[in-house]
């Protein structure tokens, strides 16, 4: 095996960098600026918080500026075309960037999902835009299967590359008592994975398109990969998905929500296999191959079907959510995939990413897309529980005296999260003569205030509706599962008159007690084996224990929608008794709500103690 030269390896670098100057420029700079923002302190990141908008930006630059000179070459444009092509994508980006958030960190998740929903479009672009058209069917395959390929290789080698250096660095700290930052690692993270894996996936697509279409070679290790591997796992769970359904006929029940997802990705790996195998199915010895595909998506006929029917069952109780509302769309668009190969003479495989690529676009923006559908149909619903309840009279929200029913109030609770979470709260703010953006809250005792995060300010929403705030299941419901909350992380801790800190004590059923040097004292700390609570003792005098009151902190948190990142005065505990004074700080703590018997599963805090005689 002849290796190649560094020339070689030079002069295939600038190839690659005249070829595709736009895409591995956004690379560049989208690793650059990742590194600058791993190393900037913590407490400046919210001066540069557009740096993000760029940074997402130049990301979706990749795929674009990858895209553009690949269309070019396939319909031979000059450079000039090729050029102008790119400087309009440029200022579609810009446009895009002045469309984001100005802040991307504590907005709602939407501008998030829309995100991806435009990196998914984008790499299908990739893959089928220098091939739009009729023909070339072989060279689109030949295509595709070198994209995929590469971007394999181009992970394995990045992967061993970053794990080499970082063995590297690992070494020089312990051998040589350099002191090597954590964030350097993931830095170095950073720089491979955006720079030498795109610029080495970059290298490896074809140059000369034209001719894929003359090519004719199929990968052994890809077919024995698809035909022993990928379509046994798809029949496998072919079977299990109708017997599934033949349990459903006959207990006459609803299907399970999740089994809409199961039914996508079954039917996308099936698809998959099917689309790797495309080129050899006309080969005598395969002929097989033809056969099972026809039969495979009449297969999926009572599949799609199930998907639909049990999306519907969920949007039908619980409404839209931009969840819901792609499950349903992806549902669609399988629906006519299946009924485009069963019909179709011509089985025209460019379908399946182009139409995709189209979808993804289509859901993202306007009063069908997936934001305003669900948006509106959660509003409704909120509307309706508001009215149902008096909350909501003449356009405006009054505090109610009548009991609101549990079902309801944790519909509700769940509605404001999701709406807060996900969308914001600017359609429901003109029924509130508050500025939802700005809540406020007591603190301390001389009853200053603070503004609420984004995340605090359901629950405030429901107290200014009258009702109480939560998320738990219905009573009866039986054993939940444990809530995991944690707090902002916090370098420091105002240790007022107390006289010792205990670091990071950590309670779990393994190691339910811990035993800790206080000065002259050995302190206990242990969970209490019958009640949701830690007691803090000296050694050898268990029974004269203090509380620290984790049950009270339970109540809280029970409230909580979101669970972490909680602000620190919100994890913190505090108790005394003639002989102990004592302060926990949470950094995180497991709970489990049982009815009566709720428990502390684990936690970790630190400790501010005093003891007073």
């Amino acid at each position: 095996m002849k290796f190649p030269s560094l020339e070689h390896i030079v002069k295939q670098s600038f190839s690659t960098l005249s070829r595709f100057p736009f895409a591995i420029a956004s690379a560049i700079s989208a690793a650059l600026l990742a590194v600058y923002l791993i190393a900037l302190p913590h407490q400046q990141l919210e001066g540069v918080s557009f740096l993000y908008n760029v940074l997402f930006v130049l990301v979706l630059g990749i795929p674009l500026f990858t895209a553009l000179p690949l269309v070019g070459e396939q319909h031979r444009w000059g450079g000039t075309t090729v050029m102008i092509a790119s400087t309009a994508g440029a200022a579609v980006l810009l446009i895009y960037y002045f469309l984001l958030p100005a802040a991307l960190d504590g907005a709602p998740s939407e501008p998030l999902l829309r995100y991806i929903l435009y990196f998914i479009a984008l790499h299908l672009v990739v893959a089928i835009a220098p091939f739009w058209g009729k023909g070339n069917m072989n060279g689109f395959w030949q295509y595709n299967k070198t994209l995929f390929l590469r971007i394999l290789t181009a992970v394995l080698f990045s992967g061993v590359l970053f794990v080499g250096l970082a063995v590297a660095l690992g070494s020089i700290d312990v051998l040589f008592g350099v002191d090597i930052e954590g964030d350097l690692y993931l830095q170095l993270f950073v720089l491979i994975g955006g720079i030498f894996n795109t610029w080495f996936f970059l290298a490896g697509i074809p140059s000369s398109l034209q001719q894929l279409d003359a090519m004719h070679a199929y990968p052994k290790g890809l077919k024995v990969f698809t035909q022993h591997i990928l379509l046994p796992l798809v029949i496998v769970y072919l079977v299990i998905l109708y017997l599934y359904t033949g349990k459903i006929i006959l207990q006459w029940s609803w299907p399970e929500g999740w089994v809409a997802y199961l039914v996508l990705s079954f039917s996308v790996a099936g698809i998959l296999a099917l689309l790797l195998l495309h080129p050899i199915r006309e080969q005598v010895e395969n002929r097989w191959i033809k056969r099972f595909s026809r039969s495979y998506f009449r297969a999926l006929i009572p599949l799609v079907i199930l998907l639909l029917l049990a999306i519907w069952v969920r949007i039908n109780e619980y409404g839209i959510t931009v969840n819901r509302y792609f499950v349903l769309v992806l549902g669609l668009w399988l629906a006519g995939v299946v009924g485009y190969f069963i019909l179709s003479k011509t089985e025209n495989i460019k379908v399946v990413p182009a139409s995709l690529a189209v979808v993804a676009f289509l859901i993202s923006f306007g009063p069908w897309g997936a934001f305003s559908v669900a948006e509106r149909s959660q509003v409704n619903r909120l509307q309706h529980f508001a009215r149902e309840h008096n909350l909501l009279k003449e356009g405006t929200i009054h505090q109610t005296s009548e009991a609101v029913p549990f079902e309801d109030r944790r519909e509700i609770s769940s509605i404001l999260h999701y709406l807060n979470s996900t969308h914001g709260l600017e359609r429901i703010q003109p029924w509130f003569e508050q500025d939802l953006s700005s809540l406020t809250t007591s603190v301390g005792e001389n009853d200053s205030t603070r503004v609420l995060a984004r995340h605090e300010r359901p629950q405030k929403i429901a107290e200014l509706m009258g009702i109480e705030y939560t998320l738990s299941p219905r009573p009866g419901e039986g054993v939940t599962p444990a809530r995991y909350f944690s707090a902002t992380p916090n370098r420091s801790l105002a240790v007022d008159e107390f006289d010792w800190l205990l670091r990071d004590i950590h309670l779990r059923p393994d190691t339910p007690s811990d035993t800790l040097q206080a000065g002259n004292y050995r302190v206990v700390v242990r969970i209490a084996p019958d009640s949701l609570n830690i007691l803090l003792s000296l050694e050898g005098q268990q029974e004269r224990a203090l509380n620290l009151g984790v049950d009270t902190l339970a109540i809280r948190l029970f409230q909580n929608a979101q669970t972490t990142d909680l602000p620190t005065e919100r994890m913190i505990t505090e108790t005394s008794n003639d002989r102990w004074s004592a302060r926990a700080y949470f950094h995180n703590i497991s709970l489990k709500e049982e009815g009566s018997t709720d428990r502390l599963i684990s936690a970790q805090f630190d400790l501010l103690l005093k003891l007073t005689r």
